[in-house]
């Protein structure tokens, strides 16, 4: 986004994560009951037109496990009202610039009777003043897949569709890297 967006100037990007907390719920929520049981986490992340993704996922990496080792996911569920309605009421900030939301592996199987299951997607609903670029992010049948969403009336398509083709660019980059 600050690439794309704001020509690799921005310092500090904000960025939003959401931390499950199902397995913490009293009494204990089943894997079987739908519903959202999720904390807003907001992070600062240092950003410059050098910036590379490998390095940005490393700080917001650390950044989130030491929010979580600490408990910080807690307070953050608590804090995200609070966040959300002066974001709402000053109307001068956005939550982010992006947002994602990692599902990691989905563990369901492929065929269920005559019916086959050949793909998931999900979407985090925006608004302008959410994030400008959300991503859902999931690992299903051993493809890691993005769900990326933005606002046209903020984004056109042909440069999010660039936005999106430098994301894919940089994580396949990052893969052969590390091979």
């Amino acid at each position: 986004m600050n690439n794309h967006k704001y020509g690799g100037k921005k310092e500090l990007l904000r960025t939003v994560q959401f931390a499950n907390l199902r397995s913490y719920l009293v009494p204990p929520i089943s894997d079987t009951d739908l519903g959202s049981y999720i904390a807003l986490m907001r992070f600062t992340v240092p950003s410059s037109s050098g910036s590379d993704i490998g390095s940005m996922a490393t700080f917001l990496d650390n950044q989130l496990l030491s929010a979580s080792r600490k408990g910080d996911k807690f307070i953050f569920a608590f804090l995200s009202k609070i966040l959300v309605k002066k974001t709402i009421r000053e109307h001068k900030t956005r939550l982010g610039a992006t947002a994602l939301s990692y599902a990691g592996p989905i563990m369901l199987k492929t065929d269920y009777g005559k019916t086959r299951l050949t793909d998931i997607h999900g979407y985090i609903t925006n608004n302008c003043l959410g994030a400008e670029l959300t991503a859902f992010g999931k690992i299903f049948n051993g493809r890691l897949c993005l769900d990326l969403n933005f606002l046209a009336e903020e984004l056109s398509l042909e440069k999010a569709a660039i936005i999106a083709e430098d994301i894919q660019l940089s994580l396949l980059n990052l893969v052969r890297e590390n091979e």
